[in-house]
């Protein structure tokens, strides 16, 4: 669809208005069988100019990248209009496509535009009476129900629609497309020639870490609020959301929570750990905000390339990765491919599924198996063991994470979910064991804290150890 804008009839376009509404008639005209008076028609035009002032009265032309293509008249039947009339209805009294723009979803923009004027002004239904040739499909196509009534003005059936709540669209925009960039800008500042920041804000992004725009639309495909997140270049986990708003009309309507909420979704999505955000100090909405959203003010410090200074630095924990207790065949079948993919770097044989059926149905009271999953979908297979000893030590006797799914996280949720059930169960001390060779194994257990206590030099094998 082209990029259509809308604007009242001035001095400047409404000679284009007149040319319009002439070709509205010839065409009512031919399928109708007869001949509108020029004179009556230009009276008719120009009253039609007169009357956008009133209240309840909305003409607009719209143009199609920059060309005159189209307008509507429409109403709020009020108790001093004459003729038929629905109180309190909104009633699209003229609506006309030039030809060239048929069938490019321009009629469906400018009708969901001039719902849109009657939904804020209060209307809860909308009539019209259609051209049979060709207002009839176009309107039944767009929801409207024929009364089986005959309009006394003009002979042409009447035709009936409920105005629905107005339904707002939420998008992830990994790479914004210049459509989209103009109508953030013009939403945004008013100024739709701007759009280029939008673009280079997304390829900064883009080429030093990853980003996206989350865009807020109305069914016109107005945008109406937006927010940018950015992810930061040394923890990959760790991302920003900036750059929020919503223009001022469609405020008090919860779109910046909804907006946020959709962002969490999609950031799960990409393994983020941390969602963090900047706030000016006197901002009090933007603090209040904030806390609504599970927001947490912690100590000051900078992301990326941001210039944040003297502002406060909120972040919110986001839901990552969720552990189930591994214990049926289905469980076997995700262990033994996790498991076998890692097999090289285990120095392990491969182990078939049959046998890890055998392991897991063993029910041995000394160890538990887990998968770590995200969503439902299993990333990590963890064994932990020494449950029942006397000694003050647990083992995580296996550790392995699908190659899809390493360095996002779930190799370190996974030690601390270990760490925490065998602090529940009495012990003081994890140990591993690994080999001096797996070096991601190693990294991890180092950053989460444990450290290098044996090396057998005979078997190459290290132990690394935690206390609580």
């Amino acid at each position: 669809m082209s990029n259509l804008t809308f604007t009242s009839v001035t001095e400047e376009n409404r000679s284009e208005f007149h040319r319009l509404m002439q070709q509205y008639a010839k065409e009512l005209d031919e399928h109708q069988n007869r001949t509108t008076d020029p004179e009556m028609l230009r009276k008719w035009t120009d009253r039609i100019i007169e009357k956008q002032s009133e209240r309840g009265k909305y003409l607009n032309l719209f143009y199609s990248d920059g060309i005159a293509a189209g307008f509507f008249f429409g109403r709020i039947d009020l108790p001093e209009d004459k003729g038929f009339t629905k109180e309190g209805w909104g009633c699209i009294v003229e609506f006309y496509v030039i030809p060239e723009c048929r069938g490019k979803g321009c009629g469906r923009e400018m009708f969901l535009h001039l719902q849109a004027m009657f939904r804020k002004d209060g209307a809860k239904k909308m009539y019209l009476t259609a051209d049979p040739v060709t207002g009839k499909p176009f309107w039944e196509a767009m929801g409207f129900i024929g009364t089986g009534k005959i309009s006394s003005e003009n002979g042409q059936q009447i035709y009936e629609k409920a105005i629905p709540d107005e339904a707002i669209s939420f998008s992830a925009r990994e790479f914004i497309d210049l459509e989209t960039a103009r109508k953030i800008a013009q939403a945004q500042w008013n100024a739709p020639e701007q759009y280029e920041s939008i673009v280079h804000f997304t390829f900064s992004g883009k080429t030093e870490t990853d980003c996206f725009n989350v865009v807020a639309q109305n069914e016109a495909g107005n945008v109406v609020g937006r927010l940018f997140c950015l992810q930061n270049r040394e923890d990959k986990s760790l991302w920003y959301y900036g750059d929020l708003f919503v223009v001022p009309e469609y405020r008090r309507r919860h779109i910046a929570m909804k907006m946020l909420e959709f962002t969490e979704h999609v950031l799960c999505d990409k393994w983020c750990g941390a969602l963090r955000c900047y706030v000016e100090p006197e901002n009090a909405v933007s603090l209040d905000f904030q806390a609504k959203a599970g927001f947490t003010e912690r100590p000051y410090q900078g992301f990326n390339k941001l210039i944040n200074d003297g502002q406060l630095m909120f972040e919110k924990a986001l839901p990552t990765f969720n552990v189930t207790e591994a214990c049926d065949k289905t469980a076997a079948q995700y262990i033994a491919a996790i498991f076998n993919s890692n097999a090289e770097a285990l120095h392990s044989r491969m182990i078939p599924y049959r046998e890890w059926c055998g392991l897991l149905s063993a029910n041995d009271p000394d160890e538990k198996h887990f998968l770590i999953c995200n969503g439902a979908v299993p990333c990590a297979y963890l064994k932990v063991n020494g449950l029942e000893s006397c000694d003050e030590t647990g083992w995580i006797s296996m550790l392995a994470v699908a190659p899809s799914f390493q360095r996002k996280g779930a190799g370190a949720y996974a030690v601390r979910f270990a760490e925490k059930f065998l602090r529940n169960a009495g012990k003081s001390c994890v140990r591993i064991h690994t080999t001096q060779d797996n070096m991601p194994a190693r990294n991890l257990y180092e950053k989460c804290g444990y450290s290098l206590e044996d090396i057998r030099t005979d078997n190459d094998t290290l132990t690394y150890s935690k206390y609580f």
